[in-house]
């Protein structure tokens, strides 16, 4: 399976030339298998560690193509917006009401000590 997908994988990044560099894989899949998935490694392999959340991404319980690209469509247009907004490119990946939350949290837990 994975001499397969490097044959594949390799003819792709040869057609793509240089825009094999801007290229994103979406590795589609369960939840349970994220860990040590083999489509996920081999990736992460050829396209570098830090490819990973910037090129490389897991679709959990995602499986088809359209399903990829939306969740692709998604990441770009949500990045976009928080550079605009935030000027942070994964500050929208987290809860916009989280470190509020964590403060508040941690004065509800204070309390009961």
């Amino acid at each position: 399976q994975l001499d397969g997908l490097d044959r594949l994988a390799r003819q792709w990044r040869k057609r793509l030339g240089r825009d094999w560099a801007r290229t994103k894989v979406v590795v589609l899949a369960p939840r349970q298998a994220r860990r040590d998935n083999l489509q996920y490694l081999y990736f992460r392999a050829l396209m570098g560690r830090a490819a990973e959340g910037r090129r490389l991404f897991y679709g959990t319980n995602i499986f088809s193509a359209s399903g990829g690209q939306r969740l692709i469509g998604t990441i770009v247009l949500d990045r976009g917006a928080s550079v605009a907004f935030f000027r942070n490119p994964t500050r929208l990946e987290r809860d916009l009401l989280g470190d509020a939350a964590k403060r508040h949290i941690t004065r509800l837990f204070a309390r009961r000590r």
